[in-house]
């Protein structure tokens, strides 16, 4: 019977919680007061948590504030240059409508792909499609999201020409080949990345980068001041005379500019 009841009392002991095990002073001993040593075991230490890789930090993989960076960077990218033309053509007013309308359908949308993500344990956009849906709705999100990259990079990348010949004077053949260098050497190598938040020290850069452009817009309109073509009226609506495909135009820009989500299931 002694046998029986150490026993007992090391199951007992055992199925104490962790962090009180070494404290864990009940009954343990049977009717004839014999007792379990050695059943109580110190209670380990509290390891905090890290990243990926044994990193911590508020900037680490999967951390709230690298895909914040990430996911802002993706929207104010070379949108933002185009912006100010379209305001003029449409007016601010709608250029404003559209861009808090698009900015809370992406928060919804966001928020939506996240807590799927968690809730079925899938990391990428199609692995959810997949799950939740079916194998064929994998297959055209992917497709659609191949598209939308690649129409991206070479949008991106004509960009990146359009500013360099401005910059430098260059002509048309050396524009080229400076795409041509910078889709090799530069987007290239980084495309070869596993996750995409590994360019998060580069998109915290970029929006760094960005802030001149605010600084050299308040420097201008300080330097030279308000332009007379600019009147409320101009300013709200616009000139007018836009068409449809003004419009259209406009909210093209800012559903290019939002159009980001897939990226979440990798950056968390």
């Amino acid at each position: 019977m002694a046998t029986v009841a150490e026993a007992v009392a090391c199951e007992q002991t055992m199925a104490c919680d962790a962090e009180t095990a070494s404290t864990c002073t009940g009954d343990l001993a049977g009717s004839n007061g014999a007792s379990c040593e050695g059943c109580v075991s110190e209670s380990p230490e509290k390891k905090p948590v890290v990243g990926l890789g044994g990193r911590r930090g508020s900037f680490r993989h999967g951390g709230t504030l690298p895909t914040a960076v990430c996911l802002s960077k993706a929207a104010i990218g070379a949108g933002v240059l185009s912006m100010a033309a379209h305001s003029a053509e449409v007016g601010l007013l709608y250029q404003l409508c559209g861009l808090a309308a698009g900015a809370l359908l992406t928060l919804v949308s966001i928020r939506m792909i996240a807590r799927a993500s968690i809730d079925t344990g899938c990391w990428s956009y199609e692995d959810i499609c997949e799950d939740l849906f079916h194998p064929s709705m994998s297959v055209l999100t992917g497709a659609v999201n191949v598209c939308n990259c690649l129409g991206s990079g070479a949008g991106y990348l004509i960009v990146c020409g359009q500013v360099f010949q401005v910059a430098t004077g260059a002509n048309e053949p050396t524009r080229r080949l400076f795409v041509l260098v910078v889709g090799v050497f530069v987007c290239a190598p980084l495309a070869l990345a596993r996750h995409v938040s590994f360019m998060r020290h580069l998109a915290a850069g970029s929006v760094a980068a960005l802030l001149l452009l605010v600084v050299t817009v308040v420097w201008f309109l300080g330097e030279h001041g308000q332009d007379e073509s600019v009147t409320p009226q101009t300013l709200w609506f616009g000139p007018g005379g836009a068409t449809i495909f003004t419009y259209m135009n406009s909210i093209n820009n800012i559903v290019f500019a939002y159009n980001n989500q897939f990226n979440v299931p990798q950056l968390t």
